[in-house]
């Protein structure tokens, strides 16, 4: 066998043992620089991939090339660069695509309805309220942050809208 037919069918054997994404990851693309008696140099498309299989995956990859040679083989792995043939594009893959720009508004959204004018104060508000106009006089001064906590219908929206 030529030593692209022996390579090609260690690699059919490694997919057989690892997952899909470990084997497109780390192998595919792979391919034989060099061939000498019992060594395999295999082209990689970086030195981040050369250094990791040389670290997790050079036993079994070794071990697999013995069994389909039929003696004890070694492998070294080395940086092919571009000479690496394209990657395969993977069907079904999902690709980013960013979000298209959205235009947000130069003004806030504030209902102008919401000011301290028209707010009513009353004896379960008022602490609100002079704190939200305090905050409002002064954003970095008192009451900061300020927390507005109560029931339904008492007037937290409002406050908040009349501070913007």
């Amino acid at each position: 066998m030529k030593p692209e037919q022996i390579w090609q069918a260690a690699l059919g054997e490694l997919q057989l043992q690892m997952t899909p994404a470990m084997f497109d990851t780390w192998l595919r693309g792979s391919r034989v620089l060099a061939h000498e008696e019992g060594l395999f140099v295999v082209g990689v498309a970086s030195g981040y991939t050369k250094d990791w299989l040389e670290r997790r995956l050079h036993a079994t990859i070794a071990r697999t090339l013995t069994g389909i040679v039929g003696r004890t083989v070694e492998v070294r792995f080395s940086v092919s660069g571009n000479d690496a043939p394209p990657a395969e594009l993977l069907v079904g893959a999902k690709v980013f695509v960013p979000a298209a720009e959205v235009e947000m508004p130069e003004t806030p959204s504030l209902n102008p309805r919401y000011n301290f004018d028209n707010f009513v104060v009353g004896a379960h508000n008022r602490m609100a309220h002079a704190a939200a106009r305090a905050v409002s006089e002064s954003p970095a001064g008192a009451y900061n942050p300020l927390f507005l906590h109560g029931g339904v219908g008492l007037g937290k929206t409002h406050l908040l809208q009349a501070i913007g």
